[in-house]
């Protein structure tokens, strides 16, 4: 009888030593989960800023572009005006195009961070 008190007491050590051990290893495992988590918040918010910036390029370049279009179908400028309101258009369109590459750029990038492991909320496209 005292034999088996023993292994009983044996045994259940040996549970609440393994139980340990694995709250342990949850508990390591939570903890890099959370660091990887807050390593991806800078990029997560550098990417929100990078998306409000490009959004607001897009629409200041709309307006320009929009008036240089009006001042190019005008019909009481002259020649020289409209090759200039022609190039204002033409850098208008590529600055717009180029803040969209950027985006998509971003994009793409935060989509490859989230196929590797990462938290899938750090860095969404959708989020941009």
């Amino acid at each position: 009888m005292l034999i088996a008190a023993i292994l009983i007491i044996i045994c259940l050590s040996f549970v609440i030593y393994k139980l340990r051990a694995a709250a342990a290893l949850r508990s390591s495992a939570l903890q890099k989960l959370k660091q990887e988590l807050e390593n991806t918040k800078p990029m997560r918010d550098l990417g929100e800023s990078a998306a409000a910036f490009s959004h607001d390029i897009k629409n200041q370049m709309s307006a320009i572009s929009g008036y240089a279009t009006l001042l190019t179908r005008s019909k009481t400028i002259d020649d020289q005006n409209r090759k200039m309101a022609e190039e204002i258009l033409q850098a208008a369109i590529r600055i717009q195009e180029s803040s969209i590459s950027a985006l998509d750029a971003a994009r793409a990038k935060a989509k490859g961070l989230n196929s590797t492991g990462t938290a899938e909320s750090a860095a969404s496209p959708q989020s941009f």
